[in-house]
């Protein structure tokens, strides 16, 4: 609800100074949810909170993909346990408001991952999805 809020009060129109302020807040929070497993809060839900509040998944999976630690691994199996679980990834809509279409852009991304990262039948999952 944070995000759709934040939208809602067009942050992006917002001085610099207070949306650079955002963006190091998201950027901090993010990368500390990373190495801290479980912490306070799951992955997704982080990760929901800032793509919807910037509109793109693609610079917080970056961040994702390059953070190789125990903590973002384990995140990272929570998270496909979730997204692979029913209704699915390819029509995931994030935000309370569902403001972001994002199982194409995160179908791309899984599929862009090194194969050792995705378990196999989860990849099985994931390449379906993708290709049909």
């Amino acid at each position: 609800m944070i995000a759709s809020r934040l939208l809602a009060a067009g942050w992006r129109d917002w001085a610099p100074a207070q949306q650079q302020a955002l963006e190091e807040v998201w950027d901090a929070w993010w990368r500390s949810t990373l190495h801290e497993y479980p912490g306070h809060e799951g992955a997704t839900d982080v990760l929901e909170t800032v793509a919807v509040s910037t509109g793109s998944l693609s610079p917080w999976l970056a961040v994702w993909a390059g953070t190789r630690t125990g903590a973002a691994d384990r995140h990272f199996d929570d998270a496909l346990d979730h997204w692979l679980a029913p209704p699915g990834l390819a029509d995931l809509r994030l935000g309370f408001r569902d403001e972001l279409h994002a199982g194409p852009e995160l179908l791309d991304w899984l599929i862009s991952l090194e194969e050792s990262r995705i378990g196999a039948a989860q990849l099985f999952e994931i390449e379906r999805l993708a290709y049909s």
